[in-house]
């Protein structure tokens, strides 16, 4: 059998194509389109509470001063060992800001997968949930600083409670870093062997998060509702390119079906990103009527 190769396989390539990619994202501004809207709307939530924009802003901002207080520097590695939260998505944006690379982690991880990723990236700081303290007790690395264990809530506003200096939102933060830089790290699930890393520079980053925006058609009347965990790159690129193009993003702890309906009933997103065993909870769900689903894109 002939199989094509080269240009005989272009024009069906070419009829797949979309729409040229518009500017990349500025990821060390995030917030670019969220402070060009009215008032103060909601810009992140999750089951136990939500943040407007200004206060997202001020809480980004503040952190990422905390990080540079603590003595980490432009190109340190933060990992993150936590379920999904408003406030990982702070210190996503935090890190965005201050040049960090995020290296999020399967916070279904056993011990032996934690060792080996955290062995690897090597970060200079780990922010984990204190129910996973006995696994990282089981580990065998160890940092420059102890992983700093905080709980959803009061613990994380400690940390974002007193900005260290006056803010300059519309200007990018200073040595925020280089396009060739890393910016974030993904880890395979580990179901065929260890994690394995995936890098993405400051550029491809901005790439990324510019295609997913236009591929779903996200703007600022929209509210995302992703259902899946944030350590996952799927979830996380949707997440962060709703949040910069300026979309409200809802995001469940655990995605139950519980959670789901009451963030469904409360927030009526536009779009949603939902795994389809997920979907189809919630449809078969004797509590769900055909009103609780607003004109959702999928």
């Amino acid at each position: 059998m002939n199989v094509p190769r080269g240009p005989a396989l272009r024009p069906e390539v070419t009829a797949l194509q979309g729409p040229p990619l518009s500017v990349p994202v500025r990821i060390e501004q995030p917030f670019l389109c969220g402070r060009e809207r009215p008032g103060n709307p909601l810009a992140l939530a999750d089951p136990a509470s939500s943040l407007g924009w200004r206060e997202l802003e001020q809480a980004t901002t503040a952190l990422a001063a905390t990080y540079r207080g603590l003595g980490l520097q432009r190109g340190d590695r933060l990992a993150t060992l936590l379920p999904n939260q408003l406030e990982l998505m702070v210190s996503d944006l935090a890190c965005l800001q201050a040049g960090l690379v995020i290296c999020p982690l399967n916070y279904r991880y056993a011990a032996p997968e934690i060792d080996h990723v955290l062995n690897l990236v090597q970060p200079a700081l780990l922010l984990a949930d204190p129910s996973r303290a006995p696994l990282l007790d089981a580990c065998n690395w160890r940092g420059p600083h102890p992983p700093l264990m905080v709980e959803a809530g009061s613990g994380w506003r400690r940390l974002w409670a007193e900005p260290r200096g006056p803010a300059t939102p519309s200007a990018p933060v200073p040595d925020a870093g280089q396009p060739h830089e890393a910016a974030l790290i993904y880890f395979t699930s580990g179901t065929t062997g260890h994690p394995k890393a995936v890098t993405h520079t400051r550029s491809s980053l901005g790439v990324m998060l510019a295609s997913q925006e236009q591929v779903l058609g996200l703007g600022t009347g929209d509210r995302l509702l992703v259902t899946s965990s944030m350590a996952h790159m799927s979830a996380s690129m949707t997440g962060l390119a709703a949040l910069l193009a300026g979309a409200t993003l809802i995001t469940p702890h655990s995605g139950a079906s519980d959670e789901l309906l009451q963030l469904l009933r409360r927030h009526r997103p536009t779009v949603m990103a939902i795994l389809p065993p997920a979907l189809m909870a919630l449809i078969r769900d004797p509590r769900v009527a055909p009103t609780t689903w607003p004109a959702c894109g999928w």
